[in-house]
């Protein structure tokens, strides 16, 4: 659980039209710079994520302003702290097993429930099952890796680290997954960073990943780069 996001109050439906004034002036250009800090600090002094209800131990999804957005059939849910509507994508428990289901108000399967585990994240999200591991776009139902890999690294339950890069393990090698969906096969004994540019190590001898994400000791070739601040 993050204790930050839990302990922030839960909007009133005061600050629901307080919201929707300031997103209305953030899209049509309009918000004054003197209220900007003041529209971001009210954004983020709230948890606006749906709230959990329960009927006979099971467990739904209402908006907090009382929409049913999953129904009471489901043993558990991922936390969400954001907001969600209609035709969300929200990570659900049936069966002591975790898959995808759309806040549909029905609750329909939009990714069978068939994993152990399904890791925090947005689109991309690491997933075991039967003890492997493997990469799933939660938005498309595909597997950007399949789950036939030794281990996913963890970054506090997050795919991706500070910097957009993932790192997954087959057979004693690693491959790079970055945060637009690309990634590597797994050719490389290990990875590190250098002036911000992803270095692995290949053969023996640490080189760069260029354009088309093979192997290169120039570093006026590298092209994969961390985020950083």
């Amino acid at each position: 659980m993050d204790m930050e996001h839990e302990t922030k109050p839960r909007p009133a439906s005061v600050d629901f039209e307080k919201r929707a004034y300031y997103k209305s002036l953030w899209s049509n250009g309009q918000m004054p710079s003197i209220m900007i800090h003041e529209a971001i600090e009210f954004e983020n002094s709230f948890c606006w994520g749906p709230e959990r209800f329960f009927d006979n131990c099971k467990c739904g999804l209402k908006t907090l302003l009382g929409e049913i957005l999953v129904p009471p059939v489901f043993e558990d849910f991922d936390e969400i702290f954001d907001e969600i509507k209609k035709g969300d994508k929200v990570i659900a428990k049936e069966n002591s097993k975790w898959g995808v289901v759309l806040a549909d108000g029905i609750g329909t399967w939009f990714i069978k429930p068939e994993f152990d585990f399904i890791g925090k994240g947005w689109n991309l999200r690491h997933v075991c099952k039967n003890d492997r591991w493997g990469v799933l776009d939660i938005t498309k139902g595909e597997f950007l890796i399949l789950p036939d890999c030794d281990k996913v690294f963890d970054y506090d339950g997050y795919l991706l680290n500070g910097g957009g890069i993932g790192i997954y393990e087959r057979n004693g090698k690693i491959g790079i997954i970055l945060d637009d969906g690309s990634f590597t096969e797994p050719l490389y004994e290990g990875e590190d960073v250098y002036k911000g540019f992803v270095t692995v190590k290949f053969n023996g001898q640490w080189g760069f990943l260029n354009k088309e994400r093979s192997f290169t000791t120039k570093i006026d070739e590298a092209y994969y780069c961390y985020q950083l601040p």
